[in-house]
């Protein structure tokens, strides 16, 4: 193999394979230098590193409910939906998502034999901050999400994160393979670390404060295991996860990434249907060529003394916008559009401020089976403003409509909403 393909580069979220994503990574992961001078002296004296702030980008065209879940710090067995088990009817909340940990595999080879794990990236404590659905008549379905850390890891050996359940009563937890060692700052350092990504229901644990690590060997010596020490045993039914680097030789399969008879490879326009109002009384939406939502978590990840990697995410507010496009056939059907989304009666004048909310509804249904709904996307609240007019010559004119979730959330549900809809 020449290179490193994309296509050796296996990204493993909730402990299996996240599928159908076009571009995943670290955006630009450079750590800020800050040039030190001094008076006297026309040399440099130093340059320092900064605080780190990674983004950590996917983008998919998946469009079962497989990156919520992941988002909701839900895990699968390898090879297996993520939502998998879900029952259809499930809500995702935006807002209520956690800390999760991304594991990139890197495999030496590739094709319907290969998969042997040559080396991989550890991406800890990964908070989500943004995230956008892509809806168009003649485009693939694309979800994107970008996720904030401060931290990443590499090394020629696997890259693996590992489940426990809490019980309220075991405060040890031992990893089920060797774990290869870290110096921390970078060579020369006698200061050492062996796991990473230590979280507990989705909130990052603190080595030295939550935790202590026992065990491992020191740079020269052969991997050994390590045992987690929590100063407070988890709950019972608490899930904790940790992340490591194994000396030992793994493998994924290409069977490990899920055909294309589990979930759609990609849906179209034509598989798409945009509703206003309560479900069970919901319009389609006619003329519609593209909708697109935003949202978005604000905050800052959080820092303290004597800590390298950021111990939490300070989330300050959600919020969720959009636009729907549309093509109108004619101009009554447009005006009628408009008065299902503002709520004005189309014999009455319709005006740039709007604060009249109302259910909007993007419903996916399954290429293969169109009557089977894969999942909805719903904003209980979505404000319209009406759009301006921007003609061009020779064009069918498409209007921009806007809109706010008047209580900044949204919901992804697992099929088909309930008929009265969801708060």
């Amino acid at each position: 193999m020449s290179g490193i393909p994309a296509g050796s580069i296996v990204h493993v979220g909730g402990k299996t394979v996240l599928n159908r994503l076009q571009d995943a990574g670290l955006q630009d992961p450079r750590v800020p230098t800050q040039t030190i001078y001094e008076t006297g002296n026309d040399l440099v004296v130093g340059k320092i590193l900064t605080e780190a702030d990674f983004r950590f980008q996917l983008t998919s065209w998946d469009v079962s409910t497989d990156l919520m879940a992941l988002l909701h710090g839900k895990f699968a067995a390898m090879g297996s939906l993520i939502s998998g088990a879900d029952p259809v009817g499930t809500v995702y909340k935006w807002e209520d998502c956690e800390f999760v940990n991304v594991t990139s595999p890197w495999k030496r080879d590739v094709g319907t034999d290969g998969g042997d794990i040559e080396a991989g990236v550890i991406v800890p404590n990964l908070f989500p901050t943004a995230l956008s659905y892509r809806l168009g008549v003649t485009e693939n379905a694309q979800m994107q999400v970008t996720l904030a850390s401060g931290a990443y890891y590499m090394a020629k050996g696997y890259p693996m994160e590992e489940t426990a359940a809490g019980d309220g009563a075991a405060t040890a937890f031992l990893t089920s393979e060797a774990a290869m060692v870290h110096r921390i700052g970078g060579a020369g350092s006698a200061r050492y670390r062996h796991v990473f990504g230590v979280l507990v229901n989705g909130v990052p644990m603190i080595e030295g404060e939550d935790y202590t690590v026992t065990g491992g060997a020191a740079p020269d010596a052969a991997p050994t295991a390590v045992t987690i020490n929590f100063d407070v045993a988890p709950a019972n039914g608490a899930v904790v996860k940790f992340c490591y680097f194994s000396p030992v030789a793994h493998a994924i399969p290409q069977a490990d990434n899920l055909g294309t008879n589990v979930t759609p490879a990609a849906v179209r326009g034509r598989d798409i249907t945009i509703l206003v109002g309560t479900p069970s009384t919901a319009v389609p939406l006619t003329g519609i060529q593209s909708f697109e939502l935003q949202a978005a978590c604000n905050g800052a990840l959080q820092r303290e003394m004597g800590q390298y990697d950021p111990v939490g995410y300070t989330q300050t507010g959600v919020d969720t916008t959009g636009t729907v496009t549309a093509e109108p056939k004619t101009i009554d059907s447009f005006y009628q559009m408009l008065s299902e989304m503002l709520g004005v009666d189309t014999d009455e004048v319709y005006g740039y401020i709007n604060q009249h909310g109302v259910p909007l509804t993007a419903v996916i249904h399954d290429p293969s089976n169109p009557a089977n709904i894969l999942k909805s996307i719903y904003v209980p609240d979505a404000m319209f403003q009406a759009p301006g007019e921007n003609a061009r010559a020779n064009q069918v004119t498409q209007f921009p409509i806007r809109f706010e979730s008047m209580t900044g959330v949204f919901r992804e549900i697992k099929g088909e909403l309930p008929p009265d809809g969801l708060g």
